[in-house]
């Protein structure tokens, strides 16, 4: 059973599922699969695995793996057990070290644990310069590395910085230096995901720690920016679009395209149409010269 049961985890989940499509390549590509959602599955649909005896090899595939419970796990070992010929792939990017999975998959197949490499994130955030007509020094990309090791965060931080640099082809080690801190400081990725998450009080105190080192016009750009991905997101899927056309649609990386998948589930479309509305009001109140930006953004977050 070693070559037919694998776990792949880890941290990272636009890692983890490229380190699962290099699995699937090696297998075989023509090889019929099929995908399951982990949180989804019930004991009475285990017959769904029963193959004929003419059937050929086949592939299925578990993601959000660590939503299995030990009680399903039991029923879907059996069901492995009995199916010789197929192979069962197991995947999550949010499984903890002490999950049972671990321990069980690894005495009868194979854990894979991937952990984030610095030189595929090197070339992933080189990538994302370059889509925005920049170039950016190595030890300008060094330094920002140091940052963070999570690809939404940097990100958001290449975002920010060709913003700031967007007379500039190459960005310097002193241009990072310059906007990217390296302190415990909250920054603006902590703004936008404590707002989205409804924490009201946590976004007021976040954002007035997030204006002490950025412009308000900056932190208004991200929000709004993220706002307006989030509805082009939820529209998309309501046109039937998948992950990987969403991503080519919206012209994003597919990490980005993940996280924003993840991101308009916890957003309600009248919410989030709602906040639009007010985030283009205010931007018209400040271009106009109505409105201060500090106060406006503050405002804003108040009302939402």
């Amino acid at each position: 059973m070693k070559n037919r049961l694998i776990l792949v985890y880890g941290r990272n989940d636009y890692l983890v599922k490229k380190k699962v499509a290099k699995i699937l390549e090696k297998k075989g590509s023509s090889l019929e699969k099929r995908s399951f959602s982990s949180q989804e599955i019930k004991r009475e649909d285990l017959n769904l695995f029963q193959s004929s005896l003419f059937a050929s090899k086949r592939i299925f595939l578990f993601g959000e793996a660590e939503k299995i419970n030990e009680g399903l796990w039991r029923d879907l070992k059996g069901t492995i057990s009995s199916l010789e010929e197929d192979i069962f792939i197991f995947y999550s990017s949010e499984m903890k070290r002490n999950h049972f999975l671990i321990k069980e998959i690894g005495e009868l197949g194979r854990v894979i644990q991937v952990k984030d490499s610095f030189e595929e994130i090197s070339q992933l955030i080189e990538k994302e310069f370059e889509r925005r007509g920049k170039k950016i020094s190595l030890p300008a990309l060094k330094y920002l590395l140091q940052f963070s090791q999570d690809l939404w965060s940097l990100e958001c931080e290449v975002e920010k910085i060709t913003l700031y640099y967007s007379r500039k082809k190459e960005i310097s080690l002193k241009d990072v230096k310059d906007y990217v801190s390296l302190s415990p400081v909250k920054s603006i990725f902590d703004f936008l995901n404590s707002f989205l998450s409804e924490r009201r009080k946590e976004t007021y105190e976040t954002l007035l720690q997030v204006l002490e080192r950025n412009s308000p016009i900056s932190a208004f750009y991200q929000l709004s920016k993220r706002l307006q991905l989030l509805y082009e997101v939820k529209m998309l899927l309501k046109l039937g679009f998948k992950e990987k056309k969403i991503a080519e649609k919206l012209k994003l990386h597919p990490f980005h395209a993940q996280m924003l998948l993840k991101e308009e589930r916890k957003v309600p479309m009248g919410k989030l149409e709602s906040a639009l509305k007010k985030c283009f009001e205010v931007e018209k109140k400040i271009k106009r010269g109505e409105s201060n930006p500090r106060q406006a953004l503050l405002r804003l977050v108040s009302d939402i």
